[in-house]
């Protein structure tokens, strides 16, 4: 299947609360990457990460999404990255498989279970999630998918 597709529109989806917000989206993903993924799993969590990375971030803030094909053999590595509040330690312990969530930047709510569901649909399609973040300095979650070489 064909990755940006899904992920514009994702992006599209959510055009008033980024402006809202005043956020900068940046899109780096290449036009012509192709991933081996069921759509309506990637689509899935595409929409969750940027979901909750605009829900985390402050007016003004930004949300960058890229793939890296080349880090891991056989995989695309999808990273959406935000200058927003952050997870502390103990909170990226337990992200995955907790059904706690924190109240975003405008009071937005959630229900703790998109992450959960994220790491299942990832491990279905072959592939990971994780996350590197540290509280007041911004989160990068990953996904990895296999590719189409």
């Amino acid at each position: 299947m064909k990755s940006k597709p899904y992920i514009s529109e994702s992006i599209a989806l959510r055009k008033m609360k980024i402006a809202e917000k005043n956020i900068t989206v940046t899109d780096s993903t290449p036009n012509d990457l192709y991933v081996l993924s069921d759509p309506a799993l990637f689509d899935f969590i595409i929409r969750n990460l940027i979901g909750n990375a605009l829900k985390y971030t402050r007016h003004g803030g930004y949300i960058r999404v890229n793939a890296d094909m080349l880090s891991k053999t056989g995989f695309v590595i999808f990273a959406v990255q935000d200058n927003g509040i952050g997870i502390d330690e103990a909170t990226r312990a337990r992200i995955f498989n907790s059904l706690k969530s924190t109240v975003g930047t405008d009071n937005e709510r959630g229900h703790g279970i998109g992450l959960m569901l994220c790491k299942e649909f990832a491990v279905l399609n072959g592939g990971d999630i994780w996350v590197e973040s540290e509280a007041g300095k911004g989160s990068t979650f990953y996904f990895s998918v296999k590719n189409i070489a």
